[in-house]
């Protein structure tokens, strides 16, 4: 079984943007104007390989779609007397996606990322579960050091990075909640998920040694793994919203190295 994703760029006016060749597909199309909103639409196929192509789905295929269907879907959503919420459009984009696939693929979700920071994904079966994510940074200093073991033990298990003096990261989170939306379309308000992000974790590590000003790693060694489960902990009974729960952690030490968090995944 393959998978294949496929992003394709947008940007959304109020007014229909009359059809015309594409020439930055990277940047987005159609192209930016003013009063235009971008939004990247992430569509995910699962499914065997074709005998003559070997490919799941031609991307053109998507595309099209994308832009034939999703884009006025966007459109009107968006700019509605009444706009439309991030968790109804990702739910109506894959409703509308969910039809006229070729034989034997299977639409394994769609996702709407309307910025770098912030994404909600239609997944599993026709039955309205979202996933819905938001990223949060803050800075702090750490060190690796396991006081069972020796000086010279823990100088070659973590090198640089059990130097006493500690050093520091530029931390991202990303915080993943999972639900059905309410009646008025939404899962948690992000001024709500925000709020609470603020409040037990950015407060309690911003600017911090982990090691020596926190109660959580008093006694725990802040590998970027353990950083993940502290605040997966830190944040799921304030996050058991209904229809609201807390999915995932995921922690970015550096941009090539992070861990996501699952309780009992």
């Amino acid at each position: 079984m393959h998978r294949l994703s496929r992003q394709v760029r947008l940007h959304v006016s109020a007014a229909e943007v009359v059809a015309v060749e594409a020439v930055n597909g990277w940047g987005g199309w159609p192209a930016a104007c003013a009063g235009s909103a971008f939004v990247m639409v992430e569509v995910c196929l699962s499914g065997q390989l074709d005998p003559a192509s070997r490919y799941v789905v031609n991307i053109n295929q998507i595309d099209q779609r994308v832009r034939q269907e999703i884009l006025p879907l966007l459109r009107r959503g968006m700019f509605a007397a009444v706009p439309q919420s991030w968790e109804q459009l990702a739910l109506a984009a894959r409703q509308c996606l969910s039809r006229r696939w070729p034989p034997g693929l299977t639409l394994e979700h769609v996702t709407l990322r309307p910025s770098l920071y912030f994404q909600v994904q239609a997944i599993g079966p026709e039955d309205g579960m979202l996933q819905l994510s938001q990223k949060f940074e803050f800075s702090a200093a750490h060190r690796l050091h396991n006081p069972v073991l020796s000086d010279q033990d823990n100088q070659g298990l973590y090198g640089k990075c059990n130097n006493p003096a500690g050093h520091g990261h530029n931390y991202e989170i990303e915080v993943t909640l999972s639900g059905r939306p309410d009646a008025s379309g939404v899962l948690m308000a992000l001024r709500e998920l925000e709020s609470l992000v603020q409040r037990y974790v950015l407060d309690r590590f911003d600017h911090k040694h982990l090691n020596e000003q926190t109660e959580e790693f008093a006694q725990v060694i802040p590998t970027v793994e353990n950083i993940a489960q502290v605040i997966f902990d830190l944040l799921e009974k304030p996050l058991d919203r209904p229809p609201a729960r807390l999915a995932a952690i995921t922690v970015w030490e550096t941009p090539k190295t992070w861990c996501r968090y699952e309780k009992n995944a």
